[in-house]
């Protein structure tokens, strides 16, 4: 299954979801550059292969704001349990939804070492 075969699927929504699920399966964010309908669908996609990967960086190709690069950030936190991250969380753009994993240093994360 490549990514040729969700571009040939006329539902949108669907397509999406192929995208998705090609790109987890394959830990490969690339794939989410075919989503060009929605770019909360594109940036919802970068996340998830973000957490699949347990890769940060790919937060900064989320295209939708600090908010929604904060939440991805908070969603691979999560997902590797790697506190190490924390001191990057800005807490305003997660409306006070600190990872648990963050939550023993909080709000001095940036002090570990």
């Amino acid at each position: 299954l490549g990514a040729g075969n969700c571009t040939s699927i006329q539902d949108e929504y669907t397509r999406y979801l192929c995208y998705v699920d090609l790109a987890v399966e394959l830990k490969n964010e690339e794939i989410c550059e075919n989503i060009i309908e929605n770019s909360y669908w594109k940036g919802d996609c970068f996340s998830f292969v973000a957490s699949a990967k347990g890769d940060w960086d790919i937060c900064n190709k989320v295209p939708n704001g600090e908010m929604y690069k904060q939440v991805c950030l908070a969603d691979v936190i999560s997902a590797t349990n790697n506190s190490e991250l924390c001191e990057k969380i800005n807490e305003s753009d997660l409306g006070g939804m600190v990872p648990s994993v963050c939550l023993p240093c909080w709000p001095n994360c940036s002090n570990l070492q």
